[in-house]
């Protein structure tokens, strides 16, 4: 399972979990916990780190179904399986082949670069409800194969409440720590 925290009471938590999320305003501890660190103390990052880790994996799955219909095809001709027919492939021919299928690999991978996050609308922000994860989308909510955001992860009151938490949690310890500074 996961776990998001950003305490020292969370740590160890977030070192057994399958993936531990801190909180960048957190501990030390807690950020040398985890295996992903929230830059900003926005929970909606969680969503948008899933949504990016999805796209990743089906980006992987993509290359090495390319890449092994490239070699299934590609190999055997290159051995000259066609020669008792008089299809001959030159020795550079089927090097450039290999090259291209590395370059479309690279290039499939560095489609990545263009990722755009989900719009995650939150308790009182004005949305469209045309934005994905608006909360007048509430179909984009919904457990389906592909789908963003699995049951265990919560709906979206869920999502905002702990949103809201986090915003008054760094709130508190931001005045907390200039009331420190100021004595």
């Amino acid at each position: 399972g996961g776990m998001i925290g950003d305490g020292i009471n969370d740590s160890p938590a977030l070192a057994e979990a399958d993936v531990g999320v801190a909180i960048g305003a957190g501990t030390d501890i807690a950020i040398e916990a985890a295996n992903i660190v929230l830059v900003r103390s926005d929970l909606r990052d969680v969503v948008t780190a899933i949504h990016l880790s999805q796209k990743t994996f089906k980006r992987i799955r993509l290359n090495y179904l390319w890449a092994i219909l490239y070699n299934v095809l590609g190999i055997p001709l290159a051995a000259g399986v066609l020669m008792p027919a008089g299809v001959q492939i030159p020795p550079m021919l089927a090097g450039l082949a290999m090259a291209f299928s590395s370059l479309s690999v690279l290039a499939s991978s560095l489609h990545l670069k263009t990722y755009k996050k989900p719009i995650i609308g939150l308790h009182g922000e004005h949305s469209t409800g045309n934005a994905p994860f608006s909360p007048s989308n509430k179909s984009a909510w919904r457990h389906r194969r592909g789908s963003i955001l699995t049951p265990d992860l919560g709906s979206i009151p869920m999502l905002e409440m702990k949103a809201e938490k986090m915003s008054n949690l760094k709130e508190t310890l931001l005045n907390k720590r200039r009331d420190e500074d100021d004595m």
